[in-house]
């Protein structure tokens, strides 16, 4: 039995000193002196059958050593030949501890045969040096003179553009301050010298061919209506209608020394501007019949006060004490 286990491991070490034959790796550096942070490239070359087939290059020794940095490994480059294989990879190295430092070899797996083997490359020294000090460059040294330049154009360039920025912004204040100053120009209205009831009847027949009521617009209809009511109460009988509530309309129509406004108008006229009001500032809905009978009574309004109507009611009033 022993005999047997003898035989067996024989034939097994005999294939891995066969495999071992068959493949062959190297490490080199390009350099194995650098400045301290400066970068080395290890080259990595394996060589071997082609019925062999390398499983993986372990690089996990090197990345784990605390001195050496490994920056990156560059892509596997495969050379084929009609005996051999060879297999290149270079690793970029660098190290920030000075002094003399050992890169671990690099493991690499691989199967031949179907017998799985490990072959190692070799231990590699790098020194690493610090940058050289001077010692002289400690010493004090004479203070030197400043060195003069000649003046240019570009020396002055800011203090210019700073010029010019504050006197656009002085242009600019003062502009704003005049533009302020300036009185705003008020379009006058042409004063219009013909009798308060030829053209209250005038604006009247325009808000009739508008239509506005009759296409939906109420609001705007009763809007111009009381408008133009309020300018004829205005130009015809004195009273500050147009800045007035309808309340104060009516107490200054009653309280007139001279009873210019007849007295039977009292409720319509208030009837008038009141409905306008609801509508306006209320959004009341009254019914499509009332807008023409407002305009109907406007419209009767303005005739029966008309100058020369009134003149005569006064003197009847007058006469009969």
């Amino acid at each position: 039995m022993k005999g047997k286990l003898l035989v067996i491991l024989i034939v097994l070490l005999s294939g891995l000193v066969q495999a071992h034959g068959q493949i062959k790796v190297t490490a080199k550096l390009d350099s194995a002196n650098i400045l301290i942070g400066d970068q080395v490239r290890m080259k990595l070359q394996l060589s071997h059958v082609p019925d062999l087939k390398v499983q993986n290059i372990d690089l996990s020794a090197i990345e784990s050593e605390p001195k050496i940095e490994v920056i990156r490994a560059e892509p596997i480059d495969t050379i084929y030949n009609k005996e051999e294989i060879i297999v290149e990879q270079d690793i970029i190295l660098t190290s920030f501890d000075s002094g003399y430092h050992f890169i671990p070899s690099v493991p690499i797996r691989y199967d031949y045969q179907g017998s799985q083997g490990q072959i190692q490359s070799e231990q590699l020294a790098l020194m690493v040096r610090t940058y050289p000090i001077e010692t002289d460059s400690l010493a004090l040294q004479p203070i030197k003179d400043i060195i003069s330049e000649p003046i240019s154009f570009w020396d002055f360039l800011p203090y210019l553009a700073a010029g010019l920025g504050l006197i656009f912004l002085i242009g600019l204040i003062i502009w704003f301050i005049r533009r302020k100053r300036k009185p705003e120009e008020v379009e006058v209205e042409p004063v219009d010298d013909r009798p308060a009831h030829v053209i209250a009847l005038e604006r009247l027949d325009a808000l009739q061919a508008k239509g506005l009521w009759q296409s939906g617009e109420i609001k705007a209809f009763h809007t111009e209506l009381t408008y133009i009511l309020r300018s004829y109460l205005e130009r015809r009988f004195d009273i500050r209608a147009l800045e007035s509530t309808t309340f104060e309309i009516m107490l200054g129509v009653k309280l007139q020394p001279v009873r210019i406004v007849p007295k039977s108008w009292y409720p319509d006229l208030e009837r008038l501007l009141q409905t306008a009001d609801l509508v306006k500032f209320a959004k009341a809905e009254p019914p499509r019949e009332w807008h023409q009978e407002m305009f109907d009574l406007a419209r009767k309004f303005v005739l029966d006060t008309k100058e020369e109507l009134v003149v005569e009611e006064a003197e009847e009033d007058s006469l009969g004490g």
